[in-house]
């Protein structure tokens, strides 16, 4: 028993990622058993209080495990300030560990590199910089309908490297003109870790987008579950789609926005096949 207790004791140690010098001791064991189970390819259900640093244990842990094997980390979590603190765990882990993430990495280098990513509505320049602007988005419609979705190589790159939460993210697209939902796609490619909400997994359509656009799969991933006790309820709502007056009036809208979009691109074949349904939808709210 005291040799055990041992080496779950070293296996914590200076040469681990975790980003400070000591754990507390219920952090250890939480650390602890979230690598065992990513080195073993295990689903690991853990309940700890509030307040005992569970995103750090989580994601250092599956990081020395996912880093060697090439394997990337997916942290879903549906609130914006878990969002935040795993942006900042992991810029803990750089400060605190870049020579044993150089040993950890396939390439050797001394950084984790990560991508938060939020709704794609929280990422569109047309919707930040003209909030009143409602209906699908521009890109939905097509690519060609918007002027900031198809970013240059570097602005990607340089998404990836900044370690940038997602509000950051937009901040630095907009001042490049580039859609910060699409880059944030592209630098995923590269990423070691996406923060991400739980309909990036759960939800099918949502999911097909992100791993066909990110070009990983979800078998050389290791998943973290943010609260999952959220889970259940957050399923049933992505998988029950309503269609009420207001969904209605945005399809119209969208419709009606697709149509003008199409005629200003002269195809006047697209615009007419957006013409039956906008009236449909228009005669239908009137009636």
């Amino acid at each position: 028993m005291q040799d055990n207790e041992a080496n779950r004791s070293r296996s914590a140690g200076t040469d681990s990622l975790f980003p400070m010098q000591e754990m507390r001791e219920g952090q250890r064991e939480f650390y602890l058993d979230a690598k065992d189970a990513s080195e073993k390819g295990l689903v690991l259900l853990a309940n700890a209080p509030t307040g005992i640093g569970k995103t750090a244990a989580a994601l250092s842990a599956v990081l020395e495990s996912a880093l060697p094997a090439g394997r990337k980390v997916l942290f879903l979590t549906n609130r914006s300030s878990h969002h935040l603190q795993a942006v900042e765990e992991i810029a803990k882990m750089n400060a605190a560990r870049a020579e044993a993430i150089s040993a950890a990495k396939q390439d050797g280098k001394g950084r984790i590199l990560l991508v938060d990513k939020i709704a794609k509505e929280r990422m569109c320049l047309h919707r930040m910089r003209n909030p009143r602007e409602s209906g699908p988005l521009r890109c939905e419609m097509s690519r060609s309908f918007c002027n900031y979705s198809r970013p240059k190589e570097g602005v990607i790159l340089e998404v990836l490297e900044s370690g940038l939460a997602a509000a950051g993210t937009n901040s630095l697209c907009a001042g490049k003109a580039a859609c910060p939902h699409f880059a944030a796609l592209g630098a995923m490619r590269n990423a070691d870790v996406v923060i991400a909400d739980y309909r990036y997994l759960f939800d099918s359509g949502v999911r097909n987008v992100f791993f066909s656009s990110s070009g990983f799969t979800l078998g050389n991933c290791d998943v973290i579950i943010d609260e999952a006790h959220n889970l259940p309820d957050a399923v049933r709502e992505i998988n029950s789609p309503t269609i009420d007056q207001d969904s209605c009036r945005l399809a119209s809208t969208g419709l009606q926005l697709a149509r003008k979009l199409a005629k200003k691109q002269n195809d006047t074949a697209l615009a007419d096949s957006f013409a039956v349904p906008h009236r449909y939808l228009r005669d239908t709210l009137t009636e």
